[in-house]
C-alpha cells in the first residue's frame, strides 16, 4: 500500500509538474503574441511616420520651388515697375519742357499766376501763351485721358497751336 501511495503521490507530483509546464508554455505563447503584436504595431507606426516624413519633405520642396518662382516674379515685376516709372518721369520732363515757362508768361502777362496740378505724374491738361503784334493769346486745354496718353495729346495740341 505504501508503494501505491508513493506511486499516486509521484503521479500527482508529475501531473502538477506537467500542468506547471503547460502553464509556462501558455505564458510563453502569450508573451510571444504580445511581443509580435507590439512589434507589428511598432513597424506599422514607423511605416506611417516614414511616409508622413517623405510627404512632408515633398511638400517642403514644392513650397521652396513656389517661393523661388514667386521671388523671381517679384524681381521681374519690380524691374518692370521701375522701367515704367522711369519712362513716365521722363515723359513729365518732356511735358514740362513743352509747356511755356513762368518767365514767358511773365513777359506777356506781368501780373499772372499759374495753378497747374496734374492728377498723375503727367497730365492731359495744358496751358499755352503767345504774343504777336500786341495781341496776346492764352489757351487752356484739357485733352481726353490722363497719364501718358493725355500727355501725348497735350504735346500734339501745343505743337498744333505753335503752327497756327
Amino acid at each position: 500500500m505504501k508503494t501505491e501511495l508513493e506511486q499516486i503521490k509521484k503521479d500527482a507530483i508529475q501531473q502538477l509538474h506537467i500542468e506547471q509546464q503547460n502553464q509556462n508554455i501558455k505564458n510563453e505563447r502569450i508573451k510571444k503574441y504580445y511581443l509580435y503584436g507590439g512589434l507589428s504595431i511598432t513597424i506599422l507606426l514607423l511605416l506611417f511616420l516614414f511616409r508622413r516624413f517623405n510627404m512632408t519633405q515633398k511638400q517642403k520642396q514644392l513650397i521652396e520651388q513656389q517661393k523661388t518662382a514667386l521671388e523671381e516674379k517679384q524681381i521681374e515685376l519690380s524691374r518692370t515697375h521701375l522701367a515704367i516709372k522711369d519712362s513716365i518721369n521722363y515723359s513729365q520732363k518732356i511735358q514740362k519742357a513743352i509747356l511755356p515757362s513762368k518767365t514767358t508768361f511773365d513777359s506777356i502777362f506781368p501780373n499772372n499766376f499759374i495753378l497747374y496740378q496734374p492728377k498723375d505724374i503727367v497730365s492731359g491738361d495744358f496751358y499755352w501763351c503767345y504774343e504777336m503784334n500786341k495781341k496776346k493769346v492764352v489757351v487752356l486745354g484739357d485733352c481726353t485721358g490722363h497719364g501718358v496718353p493725355g500727355a501725348f495729346m497735350t504735346i500734339i495740341g501745343i505743337n498744333i497751336l505753335k503752327e497756327v
